[in-house]
């Protein structure tokens, strides 16, 4: 709370600053942004949350500890350090046409914060202030755009700022480098800075004076509470349990809420999801007990996530309907949607699609209110791939398209690029190859602009099967290949597979058939290793093929029957793909007997 406390230190009204912690909280500042400037007021942003709110005394604690967010299933909204929907739409409106100053102590306080700078690009100006040793002279450095330069060594800041400058081509980029005590000294009212008077009295008969010693109780909760937070599990069990031991019913109710949570929290993490259970439970019912919605709604929601863990689906959605009608109640439109969507969660895990798609519509009614347009493209994205699924191809191909729409508007190219590869993966199962290919191209601008390797290799496979589809079989090896190089750096197995097998493919139909062999059985080592019965099955299989192809047909006749083990060992013996190569092991002995 130190930026809090500086502001009071310095005589600021209190009723001005104003902490942005809950996602309520980031909602509401978005709809009444404008009206918020006009008040002049100081809003101070916790990205990671914050266990209370000290200008307003709410205890924001369980909200924190107690609620798994559930942003949605769409796999590539975000990255590890990407910041949530809800804080970005915010953050576009704050960031435009503003100037940025950065105070960095150090390169690693600044590993969440690259990213978005690396994300939005509406600034008008950033100025870094980058810490120095005292004495240090102060240099100021504009950022430019520079190509990379192997043999000149740069910082790991040097490279991120570099970075940032890029995705913000049109932006006014300063690093300062300066000692930040000093100058935060010399530009703020001396009356708010600390004495600098010796401190001549004994520390500890300072503390006995001047500091109340706490509780038995307040000693463990103190101790739970840092062991909590530090991942100590063991240590703050054994403290939290001992506190609310010690605790009389008069104890303030909040805290034990708060220790009743972590120990439920505790109990998930160790499995042992009865007690869990047991503690989310005492906790709702004092909550219900007191009427204190705000905290049910939390204990509501995590009983409902874990007995969708355990796969109890029906106790799970039971209590997110109790999520929905207590929310309801409150006009909370934010915790409606939240377990509307876990139920949709459910739906789609057991397949009840029909059930999935009405739960979505519900859910789009309260976006469309709360005015989250990519929360309303994540929806369409996934109604869009239920239809796929269920091979109405039209109204999939609809929704990806609406949810294009809006990542376009909100110039969102992480989602973008996604959302291009699905309606490509769309135009492929239509076989309108030309557009599908126009999709997949743009998409990997987009990977290329962005340096998402990952994505790139996925693109370039894509793009290389929309060329094998049109029998462009050479400049499909090229994709191929090129994405087997990414897929090989990354360790993309899934990738590694699909390549060989292409590749092979590829030069399979040009007649090149020793060098679809030798990616045939690069492909069939790498199964090997990995013990994937189904590749192995598919390059037994091609390498069959390839033998058949050069009249090896012993050599053929072997291959050929260990797909057809491998098919029976994953329990394909009478599938189609089984049949088939049945047909085709008697047409080798054919051939070997005349």
């Amino acid at each position: 709370y130190l930026i809090e406390q500086a502001f009071i230190k310095q005589g600021e009204n209190q009723e001005l600053i104003c902490p942005i912690i809950t996602e309520e909280d980031y909602r509401n500042t978005h709809g009444h942004f404008e009206e918020i400037q006009e008040q002049g007021l100081r809003l101070i942003f916790k990205l990671h949350g914050s266990p209370k709110n000290i200008i307003t005394k709410r205890d924001t604690t369980s909200y924190l500890l107690g609620l798994i967010g559930k942003l949605g299933r769409y796999k590539r909204e975000l990255s590890l350090f990407k910041i949530e929907p809800f804080k970005g739409v915010l953050f576009n409106k704050l960031f435009n046409k503003k100037n940025l100053i950065i105070l960095s102590l150090s390169e690693s306080m600044a590993f969440d914060l690259i990213p978005i700078l690396k994300t939005y690009n509406k600034f008008k100006r950033i100025i870094w202030l980058n810490h120095v040793e005292p004495g240090t002279e102060i240099t100021v450095k504009e950022i430019t755009i520079k190509n990379d330069d192997k043999n000149n060594s740069k910082s790991i800041l040097d490279e991120h700022l570099n970075d940032i400058k890029k995705k913000n081509p049109g932006v006014d980029f300063y690093r300062v480098d300066l000692n930040l005590h000093q100058f935060i000294k010399d530009i703020i009212d001396p009356s708010g800075l600390p004495s600098s008077e010796p401190f001549n009295e004994d520390y500890f008969d300072w503390l006995i004076q001047n500091i109340e010693i706490p509780e038995v109780a307040d000693k463990y909760l103190i101790s739970h509470v840092i062991y909590f937070n530090y991942g100590r599990n063991d240590d703050a069990f054994r403290c939290g349990m001992r506190f609310l031991d010690s605790i009389t019913e008069s104890f303030d109710i909040k805290k034990k809420l708060m220790v009743l949570n972590n120990i439920g929290w505790i109990y998930y993490s160790m499995g042992n999801y009865s007690e869990a259970i047991n503690k989310f439970k005492e906790t709702e019912s004092i909550c219900r007990r007191l009427k204190c919605d705000e905290d049910r709604l939390i204990y509501l929601n995590n009983l409902g996530q874990i007995y969708e863990q355990i796969k109890d689906f029906p106790q799970a959605i039971s209590y997110y309907t109790d999520v929905i009608e207590l929310a309801k109640e409150s006009n909370n439109l934010i915790e409606q949607e939240r377990a509307i969507y876990s139920i949709i969660d459910i739906y789609e895990e057991t397949e009840e699609f029909q059930l999935a798609l009405d739960y979505y519509d519900k859910g789009l009614k309260i976006i469309d209110k709360v005015g989250d347009l990519k929360r309303k493209a994540i929806y369409f994205n996934n109604m869009a791939s239920i239809y796929y699924r269920l091979e109405v191809l039209d109204s999939a191909l609809n929704l990806f398209q609406d949810a294009e729409k809006i990542f376009r508007r909100l110039s969102d190219s992480w989602n973008l690029s996604a959302c291009l590869s699905n309606i490509g993966m769309i135009y492929k199962s239509l076989k309108e190859y030309d557009m599908a290919l126009e999709k997949f191209l743009e998409a990997l601008e987009i990977d290329e602009e962005l340096k998402e390797e990952e994505n790139k290799a996925d693109h370039l496979h894509k793009i290389g099967v929309i060329h094998f589809e049109k029998e462009n079989y050479l400049e499909a090896s090229n994709y191929f290949n090129h994405s087997l190089d990414i897929a090989k750096k990354l360790k993309i197995i899934k990738l590694l597979f699909e390549n060989h097998n292409m590749i092979g493919k590829a030069h399979y139909f040009q007649k090149n058939y020793i060098i679809a062999l030798d990616s045939f059985q690069k492909g069939l080592d790498l199964a090997e290793k990995h013990d994937n019965v189904l590749m192995k099955a598919d390059f037994h299989n091609n390498i069959a093929g390839c033998h058949f192809m050069q009249l090896r047909y012993k050599k053929a006749l072997e291959h050929a029957e260990k797909a057809l083990m491998n098919l029976k060992l994953y329990g394909l013996g009478r599938s189609i793909k089984a049949i088939n190569l049945k047909n085709k092991i008697e047409k080798i002995k054919n051939q070997i007997q005349s």
